[in-house]
């Protein structure tokens, strides 16, 4: 349960009367506060946001002022273009294709913005992201690192871990099955590796060795590209077909030229 104490009252209040002065028309770096914490016109006053990193006022609906760095203002916000800040480099790798049937082949060469392309790997770099089961070596590598393991002296590790996994899945069901299952879980103990289900234990901590809270501003950050550089950006380019692979779990082999996802292109310098 929540305790608001008076001060957290007066600093929510603050916020909100930077924010009405900001609404009236007065730019968030020339808003000032008398020593009551309220809007000031006096020039003698202190700046109510002092730095380019001060956490005071409240965010905009149209996402200006993100940045308070003088020329900075509209960085990331509505209605303005998304800037390179590389120059990019294509290449037609042509290592993918559509199922039987479908028209856009196998070009993966995104160069040009209004043509179509073909391309699994951002559906398979997702997958080995969210795969925590023992089927993913690099969510065993994790768990292990976790433990303590590191280096050269997980890959022995990692090898009997999956082999004693394939053995379960080898197993029929049944006395093998309870066999093989009762195996792998002295091969995961004797590792220190926990299991929810299929899915392995993977703490999040932070790379600090735990020192710091697990989740950051980052976090944030990441979720807003994901909502405002991939959903919220105008959307006129060509179309990426990203055909699954038969291990996918939306794999459906009783329809196999349905196999595929099909997203929009921006353009160059979409806007937000």
């Amino acid at each position: 349960m929540v305790q608001l104490v008076k001060h957290d009252l007066q600093f929510i209040l603050k916020q909100i009367k930077i924010a009405e002065a900001h609404s009236a028309g007065t730019p968030l770096d020339q808003i000032r506060v008398d020593a009551d914490g309220n809007i000031s016109t006096n020039p003698a006053d202190p700046l109510a946001i002092p730095t380019t990193l001060s956490p005071y006022g409240l965010r905009t609906v149209d996402g200006s002022y993100n940045n308070m760095v003088a020329g900075r203002e509209q960085w990331g916000a509505a209605d303005n273009p998304f800037p390179r800040i590389t120059d990019p480099d294509y290449r037609n790798e042509g290592d993918d294709a559509m199922p039987v049937g479908y028209v856009p082949g196998n070009n993966n060469d995104y160069g040009n913005l209004d043509q179509s392309v073909v391309d699994a790997d951002p559906r398979i770099i997702s997958n080995l992201i969210v795969d925590q089961t023992l089927d993913n070596p690099a969510a065993i590598s994790a768990a292990l690192t976790h433990a303590g393991l590191t280096g050269a002296a997980q890959l022995p590790a990692i090898r009997a871990i999956q082999t004693a996994h394939q053995a379960v899945k080898a197993a029929a069901p049944g006395e093998a099955r309870t066999a093989a299952e009762a195996a792998l879980k002295v091969v995961l103990d004797g590792y220190q590796i926990a299991m929810d289900g299929n899915s392995v234990i993977i703490p999040n901590v932070a790379p600090d060795e735990g020192l710091s809270a697990p989740y950051n501003g980052w976090f944030t950050l990441f979720g807003q590209f994901f909502d405002h550089g991939l959903d919220l950006v105008t959307k006129t380019g060509g179309t990426v077909y990203i055909p699954l692979s038969p291990d996918d779990p939306l794999y459906n082999p009783a329809s196999p030229h349905t196999n595929f996802m099909v997203l929009t292109r921006t353009s160059n310098g979409g806007e937000n």
